[in-house]
């Protein structure tokens, strides 16, 4: 009967959901103990610091994402938000982060909020494939029916990355640099 099977299927994953909620839990808990690891002694006291506070942001966001996915969107979101702001302070964007944020939010029916999240997921540079490319895709077809225009469309989140970058640079470089001196 196909109720018991989608009841079936529903307590499953809420038991999946209340192992991953531990599993992050956990993680929480024993990154001060990770952050003492020998594996790590080579790294000095500041480079453990940072490690333990990017850490607690991807745990952060696991722990929202977990959340959303029981249904817990205020608290969920809570923690994804807060994630961002962990992970932009510590200067590491996370496109899973994005992905999350732009899911929520896609959830919720805010789909402009969902593409800007999606736009600087895509941003991220990461070794594997960049769940946000294929999310704003999806959201792309969603609200024009088709890919036409697309590369268009995703062009304009690539100009706006590309102008990020370059005004942080700017903003970068030394106003008045010294001569350097000669060797002799």
């Amino acid at each position: 009967d196909l109720k018991g099977i989608i009841r079936i299927n529903m307590e499953q994953r809420q038991q999946e959901a209340v192992k991953a909620e531990r599993i992050v839990q956990d993680g929480l808990r024993n990154s001060r103990e990770e952050a003492r690891s020998p594996r790590l002694f080579n790294l000095s006291r500041k480079e453990r610091k940072f490690w333990l506070r990017y850490q607690r942001a991807l745990l952060a966001d696991a722990s929202g994402w977990v959340h959303v996915r029981q249904g817990k969107f205020k608290e969920g979101g809570a923690e994804l938000a807060r994630a961002a702001k962990r992970l932009a302070r510590l200067g590491q964007p996370s496109e899973d982060n994005f992905f999350h944020l732009g899911r929520l939010a896609e959830a919720n029916g805010e789909l402009d909020e969902a593409a800007r999240d999606y736009g600087e997921g895509m941003a991220v540079e990461t070794p594997r494939a960049n769940p946000c490319e294929e999310a704003i895709r999806g959201l792309y077809v969603k609200r024009h029916g088709s890919l036409d225009g697309f590369e268009a469309y995703v062009e304009q989140f690539r100009k706006e990355d590309r102008d990020k970058r370059k005004a942080r640079v700017l903003a970068e470089q030394i106003q008045q640099p010294e001569p350097i001196q000669a060797f002799s």
